[in-house]
């Protein structure tokens, strides 16, 4: 083979590779904001992480995705990937968290540096939003302290 069809060869083998997807995601990504209150005022400076729940036909959901409040309680959600803005679409497990935290060696997880008054459900695991295609800027959390 010459030069000129080695290249040209090579050329669209890169090109079917990329077509076919090597560059593509195996889940979709939608566009996620909101906000946390807690006894009906703004909750600022929380950490909300949203968990990709697995599924059957997918053991692999993709990336979480966390974002910060402001001073109004809003928060953006972003992936790993500080570019991807959003959560992976389907069901998630939702953690808020206030402040600073600190890996727990007993319990092997994350827990509060400092007394929080959130209630259990956020960060026991058993609060879940589903994110869809269209994404959302309704992600609220209305949360009460003492729940």
């Amino acid at each position: 083979m010459n030069d000129s069809r080695w290249s040209t060869t090579l050329g669209l083998l890169v090109l079917a590779t990329l077509l076919m997807g090597c560059s593509g995601r195996e889940y979709d990504v939608a566009s996620v904001a909101g906000q946390v209150t807690l006894d009906g005022q703004p909750l600022a400076a929380a950490t909300v992480s949203f968990e990709p729940l697995a599924t059957a036909g997918r053991p692999n959901p993709g990336p979480g995705s966390y974002g910060k409040t402001d001073a109004d309680g809003r928060f953006e959600l972003f992936t790993a990937k500080p570019e991807m803005k959003g959560a992976v679409v389907g069901t998630h497990v939702v953690r808020i968290r206030q402040g600073s935290s600190r890996v727990d060696p007993a319990r092997d997880d994350y827990t509060p540096a400092v007394k929080s008054q959130l209630p259990k459900r956020c960060h026991d695991g058993s609060l879940r939003f589903e994110v869809s295609p269209g994404g959302t800027n309704e992600a609220d959390f209305a949360l009460t302290s003492g729940e």
